[in-house]
């Protein structure tokens, strides 16, 4: 089968894990035999050719946070419309891969920062059949106007018929709480870890011993990275002075030494900076914890489940994606979004309460079995094989697609400026 992937970013260029997981579903597609192009931007610094990848997206520069913070209202509000509403240079390189690969299937990633809805809208035009990976509120990002939902924009989106995948109940719910009604069915797939399984543990924690604690991915309150700290510190005041926390990612504030410094947990706690994903898999069987107190907005969160292929137990946030397809005191443990309940998780098991090796053990073998990117692909390409078929009656010339996305970017920045003017 002929498949084109669309993403906005994609590896070595990345932010974080919506590109690392197109690219491990791409590279399983390829494996099993189909032909898969994949059109992605520009990349933000050299990388090397890849034959399949295609980098002739244009990005906008919405992922810069510092040209967008210094750059005048009326250029942000550009570059803002070009990532979610239309780029008409996008349209054009879309329109001529079309043209020359004619895949049976697309497979739409994030496309915020390409002009998604006139991505979607071409899609839509030419009578495309696709699949939509959501790992995150994609279709709400693609009609903010501001900080707001523009009805007429959700409407416009609901339009577009298609098929999406959603990693999570709760994203998908989250999604339509914010208006967005899903124009087609919405089938539910958790995400996936990838590779050969390791050898089992010959270590597990036991108390009296050293708990190890790891946390890796993006940096930043919304993760929960202060509440590990200050869970470690509470643990500390309680006497147990055998936790460390490594923390992995990049991040350019010294704010987070300085909480480590003022909660006096040098030696204890660290940040370590980014890792590969690959050199992160080989130290991950080395600690005994996944810290994992992120945000109630969560849409899944690969890491944890990452680290329980591993047998390093994650303690996950109730209220996350990933939550929902682990049972607590199964195959992780649960808690609030809080330093205290964290705390409180982590003590049980300094204290005995919870044995970390059958939670270990479960989770590895439910890891493996479940949750690999093998059983994912043979739900996937069923759902490509129905989607390929649909009829393409009424598709619109090509020819027109680039003249009507240049329309539509003319009078987008047309309005923009009248706006400033006024």
């Amino acid at each position: 089968m002929k498949v084109l992937a669309l993403s906005n970013l994609y590896p070595p260029d990345v932010i974080g894990g919506y590109e690392l997981a197109c690219a491990q579903a791409v590279d399983g597609l390829l494996g099993r035999g189909h032909d898969v192009r994949v059109m992605t931007g520009a990349p933000r610094r050299p990388v090397p050719a890849v034959p399949h990848v295609y980098r002739d997206f244009r990005l906008s520069d919405i992922y810069n946070e510092y040209l967008l913070n210094n750059a005048a209202p009326v250029t942000r509000d550009i570059w803002q419309a070009e990532a979610r509403y239309v780029c008409a240079h996008n349209v054009h390189a879309l329109a001529n891969m079309l043209d020359e690969f004619q895949p049976d299937v697309i497979y739409v990633w994030n496309v915020l920062g390409l002009g998604g809805l006139g991505v979607m809208a071409a899609l839509d035009y030419l009578r495309y059949p696709w699949v939509w990976q959501l790992d995150d509120v994609v279709p709400l990002w693609l009609c903010e106007v501001g900080q707001r939902m523009n009805p007429a924009l959700l409407r416009s989106l609901e339009r577009v018929r298609g098929e999406f995948i959603s990693m999570s109940s709760r994203l998908a719910d989250r999604i339509r709480l914010h208006g967005f009604q899903f124009p087609g069915e919405v089938h539910y797939l958790p995400g996936w870890i990838i590779g050969e399984k390791p050898e089992p543990r010959d270590r597990y924690f036991q108390p009296g011993g050293p708990l190890r604690i790891i946390n890796a991915g993006q940096i930043g309150t919304h993760k929960g990275i202060d509440l590990i700290i200050e869970a470690v510190a509470r643990l500390r005041d309680l006497g147990y002075e055998n936790v460390t926390a490594d923390i992995f990612g990049h991040t350019t504030e010294s704010s987070w030494q300085g909480m480590i410094h003022t909660h006096q947990l040098e030696g204890k706690v660290a940040m370590r900076g980014p890792l590969p994903q690959a050199e992160l898999f080989k130290i991950l069987p080395d600690y005994d914890v996944f810290a994992f107190p992120t945000h109630d907005k969560e849409p899944f969160g690969l890491a944890p489940l990452e680290a329980l292929g591993q047998g390093c137990v994650p303690i996950l946030s109730r209220e996350c994606g990933v939550a929902e397809w682990l049972v607590h005191g199964v195959h992780c443990l649960k808690s609030e979004k809080s330093a205290e309940s964290l705390a409180e998780s982590l003590q049980a098991i300094l204290d005995g309460e919870v044995a970390l090796e059958g939670l270990a053990k479960r989770g590895s073998a439910a890891a493996w079995r479940d949750f690999h990117l093998d059983p994912y692909l043979d739900k996937l390409e069923p759902m490509f094989e129905r989607v390929s078929t649909q009829s393409r009656a009424g598709a619109g010339e090509l020819g027109d697609v680039y003249r009507l996305a240049l329309l539509a970017e003319k009078l987008a920045h047309l309005m923009i400026h009248e706006a400033h003017v006024a």
